[in-house]
């Protein structure tokens, strides 16, 4: 049995732009390199700052606003939640959920209305 739950997509800092899935990020060596090839260090906080890379980097409109450069925030989980992008984007996930969802949606709708699935079933 697996999980059919699908992940949250990502924002990109900047509409049309990168999004974290463009970065590559190293667990092993704490380092996170962007799409332009800059590899910078992941701090003890889970933060990888490009600081002063993005002043003069060629795809900084594609990547952040701040003057300040890109910051990547990783989760305790990134390597999981990375994982569960890649399977969603599959077909064989794609036709699960698509089975799986109006349950889903119906349980949920329920439980927002205060009825216990149980119960809705046994209506009359």
């Amino acid at each position: 049995m697996s999980a059919v739950i699908k992940p949250v997509p990502l924002r990109p800092a900047v509409e049309g732009g990168y999004s974290l899935d463009d970065f590559e990020v190293d667990e092993d060596n704490k380092t996170v390199t962007c799409p332009e090839g800059v590899t910078v260090k992941i701090n003890p906080h889970g933060r990888a700052r490009f600081g002063k890379n993005c002043a003069t980097c060629p795809s900084k409109r594609r990547c952040t606003k701040s003057k300040a450069g890109r910051t990547i925030v990783l989760h305790e989980n990134s390597t999981i939640l990375v994982a569960a992008r890649l399977l969603a984007s599959t077909e064989q996930f794609q036709d699960t959920y698509r089975q799986k969802r109006p349950m889903i949606e119906r349980t949920i709708a329920w439980l927002v209305r205060g009825q216990k699935p149980e119960a809705a079933l046994h209506r009359d």
